[in-house]
C-alpha cells in the first residue's frame, strides 16, 4: 500500500486579525440559517445590532464585503437608507421573472422604521437577494 503524504506550505501573506470578528458573526448567521426556523430578517437584525460600528457610525469595511471581496453594501445614506446586496446577487436577480418583496415595520433599531427585503426564486428555492433598512415610513 502506497502511502502519500501532503506537503504543507508556508503562509505568503500577513494575518488579518480584525477579519476574525468577521468571520465569526458570518458563521453565526450561516449557522442560525441553516439550523432554525427564525427568519432572515430576524437572523441578520439580530447580527447587524451586535455590531460594533466605526466613527462614523457605518460598518467597518470587513462586515461591508462578502467573502469573495465583493461590496455588500450596495448604497447607504446618513440616517436614511441601507442597501445590502451585491453585484452577483442583482446578476442572477434579472435573470428570473418572479420576485417577491416584504416589509415590516418597528423592528429595526432606533435609526431605521422599515426592513425591505427583496427575494427571489433560484433552483427552485425563494433565496433572499437584497435587504434595505429605511427611515421612510411610506
Amino acid at each position: 500500500m502506497d502511502a502519500f503524504m501532503k506537503k504543507t506550505s508556508e503562509h505568503t501573506h500577513a494575518p488579518y486579525p480584525d477579519r476574525v470578528h468577521a468571520m465569526r458573526v458570518k458563521n453565526e448567521i450561516k449557522g442560525r440559517s441553516a439550523s432554525s426556523d427564525e427568519t432572515t430578517s430576524t437572523i441578520l437584525l439580530d447580527s447587524l445590532r451586535a455590531m460594533q460600528l466605526d466613527e462614523n457610525g457605518h460598518l467597518p469595511l470587513v462586515f461591508r464585503q462578502t467573502d469573495r471581496g465583493e461590496n455588500f453594501v450596495l448604497h447607504e445614506d446618513d440616517d436614511s437608507i441601507v442597501i445590502f446586496t451585491c453585484d452577483k446577487n442583482l446578476s442572477v436577480l434579472k435573470e428570473y421573472p418572479h420576485w417577491f418583496m416584504d416589509r415590516t415595520f418597528n423592528i429595526c433599531s432606533k435609526s431605521f422604521y422599515q426592513l425591505f427585503t427583496v427575494h427571489g426564486m433560484y433552483s427552485l428555492q425563494i433565496i433572499p437577494f437584497g435587504i434595505c433598512f429605511t427611515d421612510w415610513e411610506k
